[in-house]
């Protein structure tokens, strides 16, 4: 533009004067009367288009929940309200962006014949030659399709402005949400088979762990998100190798809020937490999630096949190498891992490169008591709306076979047995105690008999504070409570 401006200047000063105070006015125009409100509507539209997407899912995840209430007008006439506000926003981009390109229109062409116009009495006087008018002419061109980007190009920018408040507003809630309130602190356990000890920073000083410790809480406070409720005060807990922990209470006591805390999912509230590192935990919910994909997928979430094809791989490649250093005649069976990183963001447990053997993923299914599922769907890579297809307690008995082939350290199990007769309950907890050997678990529950499963029982005792227990002391005093209750019941009716 510089280039074309000295030309212009040298043939035609004012020519230049008047495209950049017609450039100028112009953009003022513009972006006083379209660009604010371009921005607007756009923003509006991302937002409504959001509003609606999300309704359309959480409808189509609880279509059947819905059905059964009879909830479907309702439900309709939400998404239709939903839908005609997004109409009306698009509608009225729409005019706008109609005459946005009308004025740019008009802009761009009411300059045409300017040059000409201006380079004329000076061609007839015999001043200005013809090829001067065509130099005038194309610099002036080049000078204002440069000054006028923002004019002829206001749509793209106001659809970047909207988007990028959009994402601010996002960040904004983000770094809220990490900034407010006090957060518990976390720190990862190094679980090997032979611990001679170790301890983790408290801010203040190192607290020293004992030898064989999986989990410890130290001062654990839990707030709900908004931290408008203090959910658990004080708690204190240490679980060892072998341990395993039952929560039980009244409902919203607290006790998932306190599994989610300890195993991560929020962070409101003080104190420490001492865990396994993320990899080598797993956690189990009361409505296991059922990705799209064949059931040997299902089996081991959240790898898939292609994570599991590429931990054989690295597997073999490490069994290669060992094989060939001269060193791995006496200590090769004890240098080549079994288990592999599944993912590149280790997000998750390892996975045994050994279920790539379709007989090793049949023995889960058999394990958690769903010996013919494989047959009854058409195999393990058959693909199926499994959501669909399967109840909710062979959901949760297919969410407990992933928890078998991870084997983590420590892991969390939220009302994950709810839908299971006693029978596939008991058989369930004996195979998680088989795969957490060496770690521990932690469940919620409400049913008293799930304390058989469990070695501690922790009892919410209202107001935040808890009560920890040996199951055999908890069943013991819940016997007598039951005992003295029946015994009063039969005195109020002699």
């Amino acid at each position: 533009m510089a280039a074309f401006s000295g030309v212009l200047w040298s043939k035609m000063p004012r020519l230049v004067g008047f495209i950049f105070g017609y450039a100028f006015l112009g953009t003022l125009v513009t972006a006083s009367v379209f660009g604010r409100k371009l921005a607007h509507l756009t923003f509006a539209t991302l937002r409504r288009e959001g509003d609606l997407r999300f309704d359309l899912v959480r409808t189509r995840e609880n279509a059947e929940a819905i059905a059964f209430y009879g909830g479907g007008s309702r439900e309709r006439r939400t998404a239709l309200h939903k839908l005609e506000r997004l109409v009306r926003v698009r509608r009225s981009a729409i005019l706008w962006s109609a005459g946005l390109s009308l004025w740019t229109n008009v802009y761009s062409y009411a300059t045409i014949l300017v040059p000409s116009v201006m380079c004329a009495p000076l061609y007839f006087s015999g001043k200005m030659q013809f090829g001067v008018i065509s130099q005038v002419t194309t610099s002036f061109n080049h000078i204002e399709a440069a000054l006028n980007f923002l004019v002829n190009h206001l749509a793209r920018v106001s659809a970047l402005a909207a988007v990028s408040a959009r994402l601010e507003t996002l960040q904004d809630a983000l770094v809220h949400a990490r900034g407010s309130g006090p957060k518990i602190g976390r720190e990862t356990i190094e679980v090997k088979e032979e611990e001679s000890g170790f301890g983790f920073d408290t801010g203040k000083d190192i607290v020293p762990m004992p030898p064989q410790t999986i989990l410890h809480l130290s001062s654990l406070t839990v707030c709900t998100p908004a931290g408008g409720r203090t959910l658990t005060t004080g708690l204190d807990l240490e679980l060892r190798a072998g341990q395993s922990l039952l929560i039980v209470g009244p409902s919203g006591c607290g006790k998932s809020s306190l599994l989610r805390a300890v195993a991560g999912l929020w962070c409101r509230g003080g104190g420490v937490v001492a865990a396994p590192h993320p990899r080598r935990c797993f956690f189990l919910p009361q409505k296991p999630y059922m990705p799209l994909g064949p059931l040997r997928d299902q089996l081991i979430f959240p790898a898939d096949s292609k994570a599991l094809a590429r931990s054989v791989s690295e597997a073999n490649r490490r069994g290669q190498q060992a094989a060939a250093s001269p060193s791995a005649t006496a200590t090769r069976t004890t240098e080549i891992p079994t288990t592999t990183r599944a993912t590149d963001d280790g997000s998750h447990p390892c996975v045994d490169p050994s279920l790539a053997d379709d007989s090793k993923l049949l023995d889960l299914l058999d394990a958690v008591a769903l010996p013919q599922l494989a047959g009854a769907v058409g195999g393990l890579d058959a693909d199926v709306e499994w959501g669909h297809v399967l109840s909710l307690g062979e959901q949760q008995r297919v969410a407990a076979a992933r928890l078998l082939a991870a084997r983590p350290a420590l892991a969390f199990l939220d009302e994950a047995t709810s839908a299971m007769d006693s029978a596939s309950e008991a058989r369930i907890y004996g195979a998680v105690a088989a795969a957490c050997r060496g770690g521990c678990f932690v469940s919620v529950g409400h049913r008293p008999e799930l304390a058989r499963y469990h070695s501690h029982v922790l009892e919410s005792c209202g107001e935040g504070r808890w009560r920890l227990l040996s199951s055999r002391e908890w069943n013991e005093e819940r016997r007598a409570r039951v005992l003295a209750e029946a015994a009063l019941e039969e005195g109020g009716e002699s």
